[in-house]
């Protein structure tokens, strides 16, 4: 979607401090959606200043081009150390693995916790791509475009698949547990090399034998798939691990992690053939639709083009087009005191196929993708088994026998956004959902959806395929709860509350009857020039729950 370039910020008397600048290709600048997502991540990014998140400088424009301009972190990210220890055979040591999620943990805390002129924000996309190791050995959290305030239903599909949470998968309430669960999925593969759950859209519970004692009992509730098992937040899961990390990774400094780096990258992280492009390692046992699908739907993934990591990391052509936008963006750069010089390459080289946005690292020098994001491709409702290799395909392996044809049934629910979960394991997609009718015994089969009363059925073997509608009824509220406004754009911004006037922002929490209530921001004529609605919808209020609404 976008161009990296490394850069220089050039003073005077030999001055000069290395930057990165981050822009949207002309062909996207035009799209509300991707615009707005670009200047989300410079203004929640620029609102942390912490050591263990990378800095934002400057959301600017030149001509046509909106652009960020961040700190440079020299060192790799997780994803790039992960194939290291993978081209090794051996998993990451466990006290520095503890040490790395410290960093993470608590560059995360700072994030979850509000303070005074900003809210509590949940990053929503922790991934190894998203995590930078410096080579002082300093662990850095990048990439904060899809990140929300804390405690506010989004509404949005996005994240990395085999890294986000399931409720985060359902667009659901964003809590600070789904960076929680996003975190332990990055710790269970450090140590074990094999992802926590390799096939998107299904969550089983991963494997715990290879894990200490007493990581592995923190770890299986930090992944739990109900919100309310897992640690609150950052400052929990850190304060959780506590005896591991004093066990594995008391000892361990940024130093040692520093010099476990250049023991790693002997020639060090930055290969010339890169061209800025992370390469994509095949992983044993996994899906190759598991990376990340921000911008897709929860039932839909890219393809991937098939191709080795050495075609992958080839350099990208950079279009005399490409050129001319990196000169506009020199010109542009009025707000710092001196000129970029942008890094670009010396001639047009071979273009290498399309990479996901998650497999980029900011440290490109002008790493341009100049084909258009690859088409999704449809994910079943229910995750198969990974199609079979031609015997041909992997040398001395045969090919496994064809899978029997499955007998399904075909389930409506409504809502049409219910819910449904088989034999423990919830199902990806909607209505209408195919349920595999077992060839022996029964499979019990939930369908639930908050604010509703479950219902629950059995699909039992020898049962013919057919359609099964199921409708849900609603859960009479009962209680109070809580409503807090916030108006990040406007100061002392209207609020109303099922047609009366409750007060201006900011302002406490209203205590509010559990249920569905109608609320209205406006900008009054005090404040705006001309009167204008900031926010009109209708929220759900939960029974000893707060509610945050953010009216923009």
């Amino acid at each position: 979607m976008g161009e990296v370039y490394l850069a220089s910020l050039v003073g005077e008397l030999g001055f000069e401090k290395r930057l990165v600048i981050k822009t949207i290709l002309p062909e996207h600048s035009a799209k509300p959606k991707f615009v707005e997502m670009f200047a989300t991540e410079a203004r929640t990014a620029v609102s942390l200043t912490h050591g263990n998140v990378v800095p934002i400088y400057e959301l600017g424009r030149a001509d046509d081009t909106l652009y960020i301009v961040m700190g440079f972190v020299d060192g790799p990210s997780l994803a790039r150390m992960l194939a290291a220890y993978r081209g090794r055979s051996e998993p990451a040591p466990v006290g520095l693995v503890l040490h790395i999620t410290r960093q993470v943990l608590t560059g995360l805390a700072y994030a979850h916790t509000e303070e005074a002129g900003r809210p509590a924000v949940v990053h929503r996309d922790i991934s190894p791509s998203n995590v930078l190791v410096d080579r002082s050995g300093q662990v850095r959290i990048l990439d904060f475009g899809i990140a929300v305030h804390a405690h506010v239903a989004s509404g949005v599909h996005g994240g990395s698949a085999g890294y986000m949470a399931p409720e985060q998968a359902r667009a659901e309430l964003a809590d600070p547990s789904a960076d929680v669960f996003s975190t332990a999925c990055m710790v269970y593969e450090l140590i074990t090399l094999e992802r926590a759950f390799p096939k998107g859209g299904v969550w089983t519970a991963p494997d715990m034998s290879a894990l200490p004692t007493e990581l592995a009992e923190v770890l299986s509730a930090a992944l739990s798939l109900d919100a309310k098992d897992r640690p609150a937040d950052a400052i929990a899961f850190l304060n959780a691990l506590g005896p591991a990390l004093v066990k594995h990774a008391g000892a361990i400094t940024d130093t040692k992690l520093a010099a476990h780096l250049r023991e790693l990258f002997p020639d060090g992280w930055h290969r010339k053939e890169d061209s800025g492009v992370e390469p994509l390692t095949p992983v044993t046992n996994v899906e190759p639709k598991t990376y990340a699908t921000r911008l897709t739907g929860v039932d839909a993934a890219p393809a991937v083009v098939p191709a080795s990591p050495a075609v992958l990391a080839t350099p990208v052509a950079v279009e005399p087009r490409r050129r001319g936008l990196g000169l506009a963006l020199l010109a542009g750069l009025g707000l710092l005191t001196a000129g970029f010089v942008v890094l670009l390459p010396s001639g047009p080289t071979d273009v290498a196929p399309p990479v996901p946005a998650a497999a980029r690292v900011v440290t490109a020098t002008a790493a341009t993708s100049t084909t258009p994001p690859p088409a999704p491709e449809a994910v079943p409702p229910l995750a198969a088994a990974p199609t079979p290799h031609a015997a041909g395909d992997q040398p001395g392996r045969p090919a496994p026998p064809p899978e029997t044809p499955a007998v399904w049934l075909t389930l409506n629910t409504t809502p049409t956004d219910a819910h449904v979960t088989l034999d423990g394991v919830q199902l990806t997609g909607s209505s209408p959902y195919r349920i595999p009718i077992p060839a022996h015994g029964e499979a019990p089969v939930r369908v639930h959806k908050l604010g509703y009363v479950d219902q629950l059925l059995s699909v039992q073997a020898g049962q013919p395929a057919g359609t099964q509608t199921i409708g849900l009824r609603r859960e009479p509220p009962k209680g109070k709860g809580k409503l807090r406004v916030l108006s990040t754009a406007v100061s002392w911004a209207e609020v109303s509350v099922n047609g009366k006037r409750r007060g201006t922002t900011p302002m406490r929490p209203l205590e509010l009857p559990a249920g569905t209530h109608r609320l209205v921001v406006r900008c009054v004529p005090d404040v705006c020039p001309s009167p204008r609605t900031l926010l009109d919808k209708t929220i759900t209020i939960r029974a000893g729950e707060t509610t945050q609404v953010n009216a923009r």
